[in-house]
């Protein structure tokens, strides 16, 4: 059976619910596209494959858990052979457990093998378009190491929705309008002042990095002590600050491997007058009226004066309170020049939309998602991933901040120290909510307590061994996996059926990783992935009938054939994080 994986066992749990409940089930496959139900146990006790969906699903379909485990038991029961099946088993409140032949998970080696180009990669996206925004930091600075999580974050999930079919673009929103630009302007233009020996500036200025007297050396350069003798020389500053800055972020960027496919200006909404029209669209559907806001609690005491305003209503969308979207003095408010982007989004045909976020603009998600729900009537949606803070450390003690750039230390100041790999791979090796400690130190250290360090020298382990075939048989090894058959069928230690186990896991990974944007969890894998070899490899080291070379090449070859696969699954997985992944260490 060629085409053998584990997710054979979730349809046939649909086809012994269709023929048991078909209206339910219809309603579930259409809520539920592409979900997987069975999950590959950690414990062989529990089996090799389990599924809560009698408990998840009981209530909906007026039923007792155990109950509908029966019902599924007794579907599966009439296929035991053809799915390879040796027991089946309920355990507690309802849990539906499969115990497996090991020729099982023969096949789906077999299976990898024959579809290796592209396993794991399953088109569910059909093309359909996808807008991924991710750093979106203001022009006014060099980007520092906080901003580079989400920035890593972001360009995995457009890998991966690249590679499941999905039409992605990556987009940077660089917020060229309003008060931090004025500041930034102000910044470079005191600057300025005291290099063309001119009165300086009265107020203290927001940006004091080193970058800021470079921008201003720039100016001197071309336009000596000329200036601000010039009618828009608030505009020349901001254009050349802007350009300096943005120069600055993609050569970072690029140190990380990361890429824009469209840098898009907030001033170009304001020069197309697409917030005005914006407003006046949402306005029409009624869901901006003219009003004034509650006090906020705990003031109602306070003597406020509460003024009539544009105001849009979010609480219709699950948000705490609606949120206004003009000023007292009539401008505009930073939502509303968000709703206007989005709406620009909308507008270019994207139904679905990510925005890689920091933590601080948690209470900002509701408004947005309402405004994207209304301005598409619920045709769009946003997803919003909010990033927690990245606290770094050498050798467990806090790092101090750079003196270069003022008081942070930038992307490129980290990757130069440590390089590429160790920023995204530990980037990820967290759950996004989760605030992260980085120390410089630790990742860079070759051993198995460093996450990135061990799923390399696990890749570079197994290109070792087959190297050293290569140098016995004076052949290609990779050339004769590609052309002949292989039969997998000695593979039956229980440290190879359990990386055999982990391996098939690839593909049901990246569907729910799509599903829950949760990209962390390839990184643990990853390591997962890789902590199984070794511990397989060190059973080899003990015991010479383990070992991948032997003097029997019927069992060689297979074992090659098998850590080979691991290779790849690795290799997959490294290239979808922008991770390297050498074949010698």
């Amino acid at each position: 059976m060629n085409t053998l994986t584990t997710e054979i066992f979730d349809q046939k749990l649909l086809e012994v619910l269709f023929a048991h409940n078909k209206e339910f089930t219809e309603e579930l496959i259409e809520n539920n596209h592409n979900q997987t139900y069975f999950e590959i146990t950690n414990n062989s006790e529990h089996g090799d494959l389990t599924t809560n969906f009698a408990m998840m699903h009981a209530k909906s379909m007026k039923m007792n858990p155990v109950k509908l485990a029966e019902i599924l038991v007794s579907g599966f029961e009439k296929d035991k052979k053809k799915l390879f099946i040796k027991d089946i088993k309920i355990a507690g409140p309802g849990f539906f457990n499969l115990y497996l032949n090991e020729s099982f998970w023969h096949q789906t080696l077999g299976y990898m093998k024959s579809n290796l180009i592209h396993y794991g990669f399953e088109n569910i996206g059909n093309g359909s378009k996808v807008n991924v925004e991710y750093v979106s930091a203001n022009p006014t600075g060099p980007l520092h190491i906080g901003h580079c999580r989400g920035a890593i974050i972001g360009d995995v999930i457009a890998s991966l929705y690249d590679k499941m079919g999905f039409d992605v673009t990556r987009e940077y929103y660089v917020n060229d309008a309003g008060g931090q630009i004025e500041q930034l302007v102000y910044s470079v233009e005191s600057k300025y002042r005291e290099l063309a020996s001119i009165k300086s500036n009265e107020q203290d200025i927001t940006y004091n990095g080193q970058y800021i007297a470079d921008i201003a050396s720039v100016l001197f350069e071309k336009y000596q002590d000329s200036l601000l003798g010039m009618a828009d020389y608030n505009i020349i500053i901001k254009d050349c600050a802007i350009s300096h800055i943005l120069k600055l972020i993609k050569e970072d960027l690029n140190k990380v491997n990361i890429t824009h496919d469209i840098f898009f200006s907030e001033a170009s909404l304001l020069e197309k007058d697409e917030i005005s029209k914006t407003i006046k669209f949402l306005k029409e559907k009624k869901y901006i009226y003219w009003g004034k806001l509650p006090l906020p609690k705990n003031q109602e005491d306070i003597k406020l004066e509460q003024r009539e305003q544009d105001i849009f209503a979010s609480t219709m969308f699950g948000d705490d309170i609606d949120r206004a979207v003009s000023k007292e003095d009539g401008s505009h408010t930073y939502f509303a020049s968000d709703i206007a982007y989005h709406q620009n989004k909308i507008s270019r045909g994207f139904s679905k939309l990510i925005n890689i976020w920091g933590a601080d603009h948690a209470g900002y998600v509701k408004r947005l998602q309402g405004a994207v729900s209304a301005l598409s009537d619920g045709q769009a949606g946003v997803e919003v991933i909010l990033c927690q803070l990245v606290k770094l450390f050498r050798d467990n003690k806090p790092v101090k901040m750079s003196k270069r750039n003022n008081d942070y230390i930038t992307i490129g100041e980290v990757v130069n120290e440590v390089g590429s790999d160790p920023v995204r791979f530990m980037m990820l090796y967290r759950k996004s909510d989760a605030p992260l400690d980085f120390d410089f130190v630790k990742v860079c250290d070759k051993s198995k307590e460093n996450p990135v360090f061990y799923v390399q020298y696990a890749y570079a382990r197994i290109h070792s061994v087959i190297r050293n075939w290569n140098d016995e048989n004076n052949l290609d090894f990779i050339s004769e996996f590609n052309k002949l058959d292989s039969d997998f069928n000695i593979l039956n230690h229980p440290q190879e059926i359990n990386l055999i186990k982990k391996m098939s896991y690839f593909p049901i990974l990246l569907k729910n990783v799509v599903a829950t944007n949760d990209v962390h969890r390839i990184a643990f894998y990853l390591h997962e992935l890789a902590s199984d070899f070794h511990a397989l490899w060190n059973i080899g080291n003990d015991n010479e009938n383990m070992r991948f070379i032997t003097n029997d090449d019927t069992k060689t070859f297979q074992r090659l054939s098998f850590i080979y696969l691991v290779s790849q699954i690795i290799e997959r997985g490294l290239d979808l994080l922008g991770v390297s992944y050498p074949e010698k260490m």
